[in-house]
Parts: C-alpha cells; sequence; structure tokens
C-alpha cells in the first residue's frame, strides 16, 4: 500500500505582496523595537547594547522578521545589492 503526499500535478501558488505595506510594516516594526528597547534599558543612550536587550528574543525574531522582508524584496522587487 502507497500513500502519497502530494499531488501527481505540479501546484502553482500565487500571492500578491502589497510593497507598499511591506516596507510601512518594516519601518514601524523598527522603531517599535527601538522604543521597546529604550523601555527596557530605562532610558539609556546604548538601547540595543543593553545586556538584557542583546539576548532578548522578542527583538531577536523582529530584526530576523525584518532581514526576511529585505531578501523578499531584494528578490522580487528587483533592487540590486551592488
Amino acid at each position: 500500500m502507497v500513500f502519497k503526499v502530494c499531488s501527481d500535478k505540479n501546484v502553482y501558488y500565487r500571492i500578491e505582496i502589497l510593497w507598499p505595506e511591506l516596507l510601512f510594516v518594516m519601518i514601524s516594526l523598527n522603531d517599535f523595537v527601538k522604543l521597546y528597547a529604550l523601555k527596557k534599558s530605562k532610558m539609556r543612550y546604548d538601547a540595543m547594547l543593553y545586556k538584557e536587550n542583546i539576548w532578548d528574543s522578542a527583538i531577536g525574531k523582529t530584526v530576523r522578521c525584518e532581514a526576511i522582508y529585505l531578501i523578499l524584496i531584494r528578490l522580487f522587487g528587483g533592487i540590486n545589492s551592488e
């Protein structure tokens, strides 16, 4: 007995990416990360280098999400890295 996990035909998915909204989300996430870091570091001048902020998982996940967005923009948006 053989079970198939996928179909025999090629399946293509297409989604619409709203580029202005994606850029707005990237910029706002960056601002929110800075505000969050300032709040946690009690308004120190080097908030992103504060010892609790370096190892904060929320900041790390948000920065990683921004990096993935940047990869998407470079792949599909036509931005050259040169």
